[in-house]
């Protein structure tokens, strides 16, 4: 009996072992995602990648990293509990003038899925949340300054704003290409600046739309005294035209009367 029970024992352990290392074979790559192989023991990464579903590794020896080719979703503002940051998490710029301000922004970013390998090398292993911090964060809070550095204040507060947008992008997506990162848009949102600053630059706003409104009025006025006297000249110079004619036929008909004698 003792023979017996030791041998039920150990068959039962090793059985347990098997299923523990066969589910830790097992792993599951979600919808969105890719999986990166890393070897422990050599310390390389597997050329390919794992696609969302099951897939195999090799218990302790090898890990998997997963990391998203989804759209991924980066929003940087100045309201607290708005974001992934607790706190005023805007970008802070300075504008041509050399003024303080402060640009809300959402970044969408997703990995390279054919680079997500060369993306887990550089960052060694690191998650992707990692990665967002000390990658996509830090590229915005240097690019966008460098942009709306080259701008007036009023041109960023106003109406230049698809200009930030625009330059902003293109400049971000070198800088994250550099980490294996798809750029996928920028969206400049509110921008704070002091109220004193805020209460010029409307003043300063509605000066220029009531100039602008003027100089409409001005130049409407105009064509519409040229579109008179354009109309006024052609009425002249039909009733000078209808004047000549009566008297080029008075005239032809007082010369056939005097030849007709």
């Amino acid at each position: 009996r003792p023979v017996i029970r030791g041998s039920f024992v150990t068959v039962t352990v090793l059985i347990l072992g098997a299923l523990l290392f066969s589910s830790a074979a097992f792993v599951n790559i979600q919808p969105g995602y890719v999986g990166i192989l890393f070897d422990r023991t050599t310390g390389n990464v597997s050329p390919s990648f794992l696609r969302p579903g099951y897939g195999f590794k090799i218990p302790i020896i090898q890990s998997v990293q997963e990391y998203p080719i989804s759209t991924q979703v980066l929003t940087m503002i100045s309201k607290e509990r708005e974001g992934k940051v607790i706190g005023d998490d805007s970008v802070k710029a300075q504008s041509v003038e050399g003024q303080d301000i402060y640009i809300d922004v959402t970044i969408k970013y997703h990995v390279k899925a054919e680079f997500a390998g060369e993306l887990f090398k550089k960052w060694a292993g690191q998650t992707i949340a990692y990665i967002e911090d000390n990658a996509v964060r830090r590229a915005a809070r240097s690019v966008i300054p460098i942009i709306a550095g080259k701008m007036t204040v009023i041109g960023i507060y106003g109406n230049e704003r698809d200009t930030l947008e625009h330059n902003s992008f293109n400049l971000l997506r070198e800088e994250l290409s550099k980490d294996y990162l798809e750029l996928e848009s920028v969206q400049i949102g509110e921008v704070h600046i002091s109220a004193a600053l805020r209460t010029s630059l409307e003043l300063k706003v509605a000066a220029q739309q009531a100039a602008e409104r003027a100089k409409f009025e001005l130049e409407q006025a105009e064509t519409q005294a040229k579109t008179a006297a354009t109309v006024a000249r052609g009425k002249a110079d039909g009733r000078a035209a209808e004047a000549k004619g009566e008297s080029d036929y008075v005239s032809i008909l007082a010369k056939g009367k005097a030849d007709a004698r």
